[in-house]
């Protein structure tokens, strides 16, 4: 894919200034930047001409623009997407049968992926011990997901899930906490785009509000 999405951009930038700085990465086909009213809703899609162009725009994931440290990761189709928002209701509606509907709905809001309208700057604060690990094998389970990292020592290690009927089914993505930004930040240099079962997964820093999943998960 040559789409990336680009979050965590200051709400000050403008279209031209977000043109400029990923142009050197690439020819760049498209660059979005969303707004709303005239300002920035920071985030926004750039496409490039080759894999090979997109791979080094990946590369400047967590690296400041602005005065923020951007997200960079692959965009998501609109249908995995829309699926993602919902895999946290899965998740605990069949692990923790004690928990009600109306918690469900009070906790979702601090999981949605970083592709919603991020109204504050908590939001939008990066965890410096979380990683958030995409396109997994589905083969890939919280153990082998831990052994993967184990060089890091990592706290823990999930890999998201849902159950149909008696079988569980990874959906592709999860999170590994370390213990500091240094391990963080070596974690994403020689794990980002590398590839295992066949595919290339995809490691970026997590965010802070995605720190509760791991909490509420362990309850």
């Amino acid at each position: 894919m040559t789409k990336i999405y680009v979050s965590n951009l200051s709400f000050q930038t403008k279209q031209e200034e977000m043109e400029k700085y990923f142009a050197v990465f690439g020819k760049i086909k498209s660059c979005i930047l969303m707004t709303q009213r005239g300002h920035s809703k920071g985030f926004g899609f750039v496409e490039y001409e080759t894999e090979e162009e997109t791979k080094k725009a990946l590369a400047a994931n967590d690296l400041e623009f602005m005065g923020r440290k951007l997200h960079i990761q692959i965009a998501q189709p609109l249908k995995e997407h829309k699926e993602n928002h919902r895999h946290y209701e899965r998740r605990f509606k069949y692990s923790r049968r004690g928990i009600s509907r109306r918690y469900f709905n009070r906790k979702e809001k601090d999981y949605q992926h970083d592709t919603n309208d991020n109204k504050t700057e908590e939001n939008n604060e990066l965890s410096e011990t979380l990683l958030f690990i995409r396109n997994l094998s589905y083969s890939i389970n919280d153990k082998k997901l831990k052994e993967l990292f184990a060089k890091y020592e990592p706290k823990e290690a999930i890999v998201v899930s849902y159950k149909k009927g008696s079988r569980i089914f990874s959906k592709g993505f999860g999170f590994v906490e370390v213990s500091n930004k240094e391990q963080q930040n070596a974690a994403i240099i020689e794990f980002n785009n590398f590839e295992i079962d066949g595919r290339k997964i995809i490691v970026s820093a997590g965010y802070k509000r995605q720190e509760r999943i791991k909490s509420i998960h362990n309850e």
